[in-house]
């Protein structure tokens, strides 16, 4: 006869399952992805819906992303996205949940192992004899999206230089094909001291264009220097290996471009000084002697008498 035990109310019974399901699932972690339905923050933290569909339905669960999950990550969760998640299981108000210890967007595995074989292939470029950028740029192209944050930072702090903006699409699937085609244009083109590829920060699937072997080859080849500033502080892209000169912000390549011309007109002026001061001493100098020298025969013409 099977061991029936006394009659509990719905509560009591749904939680008494929490603790053993706890010990159960508490040694597992457990890689769950889906696309994200629902986004809800609660308290620096986010409870988020993901879902995936059978052959019949979609199903869903909730995943509870704390806040310094989100901090140590390079994005957000946000409505449409593919999200992976790893963590523990436990049970919340009667539903299962997942308590995420790591999170990435859907297929980065596959997307980093790529970046390792680009990285392989293309050791000529990002180890060949890089150079700077001119002291003074009069006439710099711009490779950018006109309505960019990015843009704008680079155009407001840039303090010298026309620029010529080409308009790209800064991400998405057709974004290494144009950011390519226009350093070919710009090159093709000419009178141009030098190429700056700007744009703001973004997840690793918004910059993975700027790993692409189209993006690495324009870069490498192209006959004009060209300065990358893509993403913000610690994003490591294919491009700023490759690129003549590397930023971490769009700002930080305007005010370095600006700087530049500031440092060289300052030793200028400084060299002009230190040629003055040397040219009238000199001029002294020679004064000097000539009045000695004047003197001298003075004083023997009158020691002769």
């Amino acid at each position: 006869m099977k061991n029936t035990l006394p009659a509990q109310t719905v509560p009591a019974f749904l939680s008494s399952l929490k603790e053993p399901l706890r010990r159960f699932f508490s040694a597992k972690t457990y890689t769950v992805s889906g696309e994200v339905l629902q986004v809800n923050p609660w308290d620096g933290n986010l409870y988020v819906v993901i879902a995936g569909k059978d052959d019949k339905r979609t199903q869903s669960i909730t995943v509870f992303i704390r806040q310094n999950i989100l901090i140590r990550s390079d994005f957000i969760p946000f409505e449409g996205m593919e999200l992976q998640v790893t963590g523990t299981i436990g049970l919340v108000r009667n539903e299962i949940q997942i308590y995420v210890e790591q999170m990435e967007e859907a297929g980065l595995g596959a997307m980093r192992e790529q970046l390792l074989v680009w990285e392989k292939q293309y050791q000529a470029l990002i180890y060949r004899q890089k150079r700077m950028i001119p002291e003074i740029c009069r006439n710099v192209a711009v490779i950018s999206a006109s309505n960019s944050k990015g843009f704008a930072d680079f155009q407001n702090h840039l303090t010298n230089g026309e620029i010529t903006l080409y308009d790209c699409r800064m991400q998405g699937e057709q974004a290494a094909g144009e950011i390519a085609a226009a350093i070919y244009q710009i090159n093709q083109t000419g009178g141009y001291d030098c190429i700056c590829i700007v744009r703001g920060g973004g997840s690793f699937t918004e910059l993975f264009p700027y790993n692409m072997p189209e993006v690495l080859s324009a870069i490498g080849y192209s006959k004009i220097v060209v300065a990358v500033a893509v993403g913000h502080t610690g994003d490591s892209l294919l491009c700023d290996k490759v690129a003549d000169e590397s930023f971490s912000t769009p700002t930080a390549l305007a005010k370095e471009m600006s700087d530049r011309k500031q440092r060289l007109l300052a030793g200028k002026k400084q060299a002009l000084r230190e040629r003055t001061f040397q040219e009238e001493s000199n001029r002294r100098i020679i004064v000097g002697g000539i009045i000695i020298a004047a003197l001298l025969g003075i004083i023997g013409y009158l020691l002769m008498k």
